[in-house]
């Protein structure tokens, strides 16, 4: 149900500084799920929660609007104020791999 509610306000995903439940079927829903691992208890359903607050999570503070990627090799916080910067960085290590991969690419004889 959360997820359900979740995707209609345009969330992406979870990441959860703790254990989640129904990862499967979250992610089936479209709602990828980065946790620390999984458990068959459900969540409390009335709290403690908070909206658009700035928290820790993995004890990296995550405030409103800052940018939260992940994948399956992990996750990672860019704050608002940084993202051009970070953005533009990312782009040019992107390039450089290119690049490295199709010298790489080159048959040996």
């Amino acid at each position: 149900m959360i997820a359900i509610k979740a995707k209609a306000r345009g969330l992406a995903g979870f990441v959860i500084d703790g254990a989640a439940r129904d990862i499967t079927e979250l992610e089936a829903l479209g709602m990828p799920v980065f946790s620390r691992g999984q458990t068959p208890a459900g969540p409390f359903k009335t709290g403690p929660f908070a909206l658009l607050d700035t928290v820790s999570v993995g004890g990296v503070v995550v405030r409103p609007g800052d940018a939260v990627v992940a994948d399956r090799d992990g996750v990672v916080v860019v704050p608002r104020d940084r993202a051009s910067e970070v953005l533009a960085g990312a782009e040019e290590i992107a390039a450089n791999e290119v690049a490295k991969r199709a010298a790489n690419a080159v048959p040996v004889r």
